[in-house]
């Protein structure tokens, strides 16, 4: 299990400042979280169905969202990424 601490120390690290979580069915656009320093938002979609403005986040919810990740394909390429060995 990962904790919030790793992903903010990997982002500082590498220089991350989004990592992207889906694509919008609709037109691609890129939801995911956004980071900027220690601060941490989530940007929920385009308006293609319904507009859901960018909403503050936090680490834990990025460790959250890696956690829950059970296929070994996706935690590779997520651990990719953040450049986790």
């Amino acid at each position: 299990m990962r904790k919030a601490e790793d992903f903010k120390k990997q982002a500082k690290k590498k220089k991350i400042t989004r990592w992207g979580i889906h694509n919008c069915s609709g037109c691609g656009y890129a939801c995911g979280y956004l980071i900027n320093g220690d601060k941490v938002k989530y940007d929920s979609g385009c308006d293609c169905t319904t507009y859901n403005q960018i909403r503050e986040s936090n680490w834990q919810s990025i460790a959250d969202q890696y956690n829950m990740q059970t296929n070994k394909d996706v935690i590779k390429e997520m651990d990719k990424f953040w450049g986790f060995k």
